[in-house]
């Protein structure tokens, strides 16, 4: 069985880090990743999809040190998802990606690398990729 995930995306915001324990340091932040397709009109839309990320230990000690609202970064993890009763004995539940390894790719915000459309460059999509591009 596998459980992996790998984004690239930008951070929503900076990271919140607690420390517990006099020793461990969790971080905790919220990561937006797009797509771009064709709607049944023909027009192109774009869908941002957010990401509950959590780091533990020195990862998330790098992440405070290291990461930005804004920045463009590559993560790899695992998804869990926890599971509770709130106040109103009402089940709820939170899907987060738990990061084993991440890389900052751009240092620089969202707001100073967006077109003049407002998109990020790293969104491809398929009317943008030729078919020179592809591996295969």
């Amino acid at each position: 069985m596998v459980n992996k995930v790998t984004l690239i995306g930008r951070l929503g915001q900076n990271p919140e880090v607690r420390s517990f324990n006099e020793k461990n340091q969790i971080a905790k932040f919220s990561l937006a990743t797009n797509e771009a397709y064709k709607d049944k009109g023909g027009q192109w839309v774009e869908n941002t999809e957010w990401h509950n990320i959590v780091l533990w230990g020195s990862l998330a000690e790098r992440a405070e040190k290291q990461l930005k609202k804004g920045n463009l970064v590559y993560i790899e993890g695992k998804l869990s998802t926890s599971k509770w009763k709130d106040k109103n004995n009402d089940f709820q539940s939170r899907t987060e990606v738990r990061v084993t390894s991440f890389k900052l790719l751009s240092e620089e915000s969202k707001s100073k690398t967006t077109d003049k459309n407002g998109k990020m460059p790293f969104v491809v999509t398929p009317s943008e990729q030729s078919s020179d591009d592809l591996p295969f």
